[in-house]
C-alpha cells in the first residue's frame, strides 16, 4: 500500500523551499487556509504555498 506524501503535490520548486526549509529547522504548514480580509474588507480564505 502506497501512503501519499504532501511532497507528491508539490512542484519542485516548492519542494526546493520545503527542504531548504527542513535544513534550517523551521516548521512548516503546506497551503493551510487562512482567513484574510481584502482591499475591500470582503473576507476572503487564502492558501499560501507555505
Amino acid at each position: 500500500m502506497y501512503n501519499k506524501s504532501i511532497y507528491d503535490q508539490m512542484t519542485r520548486a516548492e519542494k526546493e523551499v520545503a527542504n531548504v526549509l527542513k535544513k534550517l529547522g523551521i516548521f512548516w504548514f503546506y497551503e493551510q487556509p487562512v482567513f484574510v480580509w481584502d482591499e475591500n474588507k470582503r473576507p476572503r480564505v487564502w492558501a499560501p504555498d507555505f
